[in-house]
């Protein structure tokens, strides 16, 4: 079991989406160079795996967030990435990325507030 909380986890999901808001905004979606587009999927996989090791607890008590999603997309970039298309993720980034770290933001300063 890690030893990382809860708030480990969403900060690391914050940082990979920051990650990949930085990559569109240098090359927009039209222009992605194959290496960005792989730099994106990459920091997908790392807000996957980090809703994966959220604790349950956690995703139970805000269960309007689309954890399975999440770690769905998460699973098959990392085992079916063949299957996988560019508009596809285009899609994801445009539609879900802001709703869904805008989401995380909140339970982060749920968080914090309670620890303070």
């Amino acid at each position: 079991m890690s030893t990382r909380s809860d708030l480990d986890w969403l900060q690391d999901i914050s940082a990979a989406a920051e990650r990949i808001k930085r990559s569109i905004e240098i090359n927009p979606a039209d222009e992605f160079e194959e290496m960005i587009f792989d730099a994106i999927q990459y920091n997908l996989i790392c807000i996957g795996e980090a809703v994966r090791q959220l604790s349950n607890f956690l995703k139970q008590t805000n269960p309007s967030i689309p954890w399975q999603l999440v770690t769905g997309l998460r699973n098959r970039l990392t085992h079916e990435y063949f299957q996988v298309s560019r508009e596809h993720v285009e899609a994801v980034i445009a539609d879900h990325l802001v709703p869904f770290i805008d989401q995380c933001h909140q339970i982060m300063n749920n968080l914090t507030k309670q620890i303070d």
